[in-house]
């Protein structure tokens, strides 16, 4: 039988990087592919070799083109996306499907988990809460939400990611800020109080054949985590098993949780896409397998995976501020980075490179190092006709 060849876009993700490990213990070939040019995988020994695409927003006819070249040039029998360019594979998979294997939801799925203000829609009856959520299209649309809800509320664009502009219990003066319109609407949704879990899960056909939970022990901001902590939630697997099922799944998906005081599992946001709950799994878990329908990949144990490098930076900084340095030291000697391994220490090399071509990135766009992470690649809602 002959090597299979997967390649994997988005590599500029910690979470590719693990993948891309998974797959080559596995025993496939595995290739890379990014517009950065120096994502943080790109040293990585898991890659056969990397390839740069042309940004998803700016043409995403032009990037789908360039990905069915891929395909046939790499002979792969995968492709697999990982961050947000998985929405313009997503639009053009019919035809990339008819290629390779394309573990993606349909667009219109896709869509409809990415939108904050529709969770309630997509989650309701599946055996957990959901948050009353309104969506606002307009200051008054805003202003009825909060009639209803009150000011004890988590304000967010509806399309999304890392909580960057998340508004958690805001002010007055912050919520007189928030102008939503029908091309940058807002979800306004209750806010629950309790301690956050997030999970990571794989669908084949509608079937759940991966699942990881954690606690994000330590953050970038609000969003982020950088430290993950497993967790065994057998009432969130349920859940995202019937989640699954319910929107015939077929790729990776992940929710934020939260558990209250009174033991109840609240659903704050679904994720269509890669999350860190990747770094949880070892080769021995068969991940790989799950993406084909061939087996059930659940975390076997081990130390906390962490971002090194964000802990350095972020994450001790951040707790000797507030007083928890003792602690987080503690973490850091816990925890495992999913960065640099033993065997394959380049991309702790590029993690420096990525850093300042994001930093330029971020001055180019004026925009912050976080966004300027998916400012080639994010989908907020436009239509891709």
């Amino acid at each position: 039988m002959s090597q299979r060849t997967v390649i994997i876009t988005g590599t500029r993700a910690p979470a590719a990087l693990d993948l891309a490990r998974l797959f080559a213990a596995a025993g496939w070939r595995v290739v890379g592919a990014d517009r950065l040019r120096w994502p943080i995988s790109r040293l990585s020994k898991a890659f056969v070799r990397h390839h740069r695409l042309p940004w998803a927003r700016d043409d995403h006819r032009v990037f789908a083109d360039h990905l069915a070249k891929l395909i046939d040039l790499e002979k792969a029998d995968l492709l697999l996306p990982t961050c947000e360019e998985a929405f313009f594979i997503a639009r053009h998979k019919k035809r990339l499907a008819s290629m390779c294997d394309v573990p993606c939801h349909n667009f219109e799925t896709m869509a409809r988990l990415h939108d904050k203000s529709r969770l309630a829609e997509v989650a309701g009856g599946l055996g957990v809460d959901v948050p009353e959520t309104y969506r606002a299209e307009n200051r008054q649309g805003l202003e009825n939400a909060l009639e209803r809800l009150g000011t004890d509320v988590v304000l967010k664009p509806s399309y999304s990611r890392f909580a960057s502009k998340a508004l958690i219990r805001p002010n007055a003066q912050k919520i007189l800020q928030v102008q939503p319109s029908a091309a940058v609407p807002w979800a306004c949704q209750r806010f629950v109080a309790g301690e956050e879990f997030c999970t990571y899960a794989v669908a084949n056909q509608g079937r759940l054949t991966a699942f990881a939970a954690y606690r994000p022990a330590h953050r970038v901001g609000k969003g982020s985590g950088i430290l993950f902590e497993p967790a065994n939630l057998p009432e969130v697997e349920a859940f995202s098993a019937r989640f699954a099922e319910r929107h015939a799944l077929h790729g990776q998906f992940a929710f934020d949780m939260i558990l209250s005081q009174d033991g109840r599992w609240h659903v704050i946001e679904c994720n269509p896409r890669a999350t860190s709950g990747v770094h949880l799994f070892k080769p021995q878990d068969g991940l790989p397998d799950a993406f084909l329908g061939n087996g059930e990949a659940r975390p076997s144990g081990g130390p906390p995976p962490m971002v090194g490098l964000a802990m350095l930076l972020i994450g001790l900084p951040r707790a000797l501020a507030s007083g928890r340095l003792k602690s987080a030291v503690g973490d850091w000697r816990r925890g495992q980075d999913a960065v640099g391994r033993p065997g394959d220490r380049g991309p702790t090399i590029t993690q420096w490179l990525a850093l300042a071509e994001g930093l330029l990135l971020a001055a180019r766009y004026r925009c912050s190092p976080l966004a300027a992470t998916t400012v080639d690649t994010e989908w907020n809602g436009e239509a891709l006709d």
